[in-house]
Formats: C-alpha cells, structure tokens, sequence
C-alpha cells in the first residue's frame, strides 16, 4: 500500500511543479518489479522447505512399495524344500526261516 502513495505523490508532484514524470515513474516501476519478484522468490522457497518431508515420506512409501514384495519372496520359508535322504541306508534285518 506504500508504494500506492508513493505513486499518488509522484503524480501529484508531477502535475504541481511539472516534474518530469516518465523517469520517476519508470524507476518506481522497477523498485516495485524488484520488490514484487523478492516476495515471489521467497515464498517459492518458503514452499520448497515445506514440501520436504511430504516428499521423503512418499518417496520412502514408495520404496517399501517396491521392495517389500522382494523381500518377503526371499525370505520366505514356505517355498519347495528338497527330499530328505538319510545319512545311512536302514539296516534290513533278515529274519530267519527257522525262528519262531
């Protein structure tokens, strides 16, 4: 709102004393573009710093998204097991026709 007034005495002092106002004018024009792309600047940073941990935790989901299927085939034990073989062959007795 400052800058409203000081345009407003410009104009006024322009057309009251008959200064030149093209030049004033165009220096006002650039102090206020300099302010106006400041304020811009900083609240493009300001939403840069909030948009951090939002963007961590998605990334984060995202990377459990695509690992946790990976992970649990490999670790899962319900996969096919191999046959048992034993270490010795069983003994076979051989009974003999005679014993009772």
């Amino acid at each position: 709102m400052t800058e409203l007034a000081e345009l407003a005495a410009s104009v006024s002092l322009a057309g009251s004393h008959g200064a030149r106002i093209r030049a004033s004018l165009a220096a006002k024009a650039d102090t206020l573009r300099g302010h106006q792309i400041a304020e811009t600047e900083a609240a493009a940073e300001a939403a840069t710093e909030r948009m951090t941990v939002p963007v961590a935790v998605l990334l984060f989901g995202f990377l459990v998204f695509i690992a946790y299927p990976a992970i649990a085939q490999i670790t899962s034990v319900s996969g096919p097991t191999p046959e048992r073989v034993p270490l010795h062959p069983p003994e076979r007795t051989t009974r003999c026709p005679t014993s009772p």
